[in-house]
Order: C-alpha cells, then structure tokens, then sequence
C-alpha cells in the first residue's frame, strides 16, 4: 500500500487525534484562532510534540482558509478534482482495489476494542466517547477523498 501522506496527493498524518480535534474545537469556538498560511499551521502542529504533521505538497505560504458553516445552512466540501479522479483510479483496480482500506486506528479500537490486534466488543475502556468525537472532528477535518 502506498504512503497517502506524500506526493502531489499527499493527506494529513495525524499522530494525535485527540489532542488535534481538541485544537479543532478551540478554533471553532474562538478559543484560539486558526492559522493563516501553511507554514504556520506547521508551528502549531509540528512542534517539539508533533499532533500532525502537514503534507508537504504545501509551500509554507500557502493559504489555510478556515471556514464554519453556521446552524442553518451546509457546507458543501467538494475535494480537488485531481484529487478525488486520482483516488477513484487507484481504488479501482490491483491491491488498492481489494486490500485492507487504510483508516485511523481509533476506529478499530473505539468501534472493535481492538488495541492489540484482538478484536472484542465495542467500549468505552480505551476511549471515551468525548475522545473519539474530537478523534472523529481531527480526520473529517483533514480527510480528503481516502
């Protein structure tokens, strides 16, 4: 399987979805406002303790446009055309098209239990539910076309 975080498709790679969805939160209810050009979402995010790391199909004065839908009305996020043809190719044929699909871990252990390669019953003991949902705003808000 190849690595979705580099190249001209490159996507985020989250280390700490956590502690990346509680940034994501912060920014959303103006505790901290958000970054204005790539290079500094890098400082925020790659820091001394990395929460994520930035794909580097981005120059550092690239432009981050932060955007909150309000209550009565939908944002409708379309993904780059390139990028979503590209993601229909590659899962459309060879060991993309059958092998495991690739998603964040605190899927498989809030929804299977599964730390340590054995699957159990879904739980709360390896997650709590306010964990997974700021797991859950880190990758939709990075999430794009895998």
């Amino acid at each position: 399987m190849s690595d979705i975080h580099q190249g001209e498709f490159g996507r985020f790679k989250v280390i700490k979805p956590v502690e990346f969805g509680q940034l994501i939160h912060d920014w959303a209810v103006g505790k901290a406002t958000p970054p204005e050009t790539i290079g500094d979402l890098r400082k925020v995010l790659e820091g001394p303790d990395p929460i994520a790391m930035v794909p580097d199909r981005w120059k550092d004065d690239d432009c981050v446009r932060a955007v909150q839908a309000e209550p009565n009305e939908f944002l409708l996020r379309l993904p780059p055309k390139k990028m979503i043809e590209n993601t229909m190719k590659v899962l459309s044929s060879g060991e993309e098209a059958t092998g495991r699909y690739d998603v964040p871990n605190f899927y498989r252990v809030k929804l299977r239990g599964q730390t340590d390669g054995q699957e159990s019953e879904p739980s709360n003991v390896h997650m709590t539910n306010l964990d997974f949902f700021l797991c859950r705003v880190s990758d939709y808000t990075v999430s794009v076309c895998r």
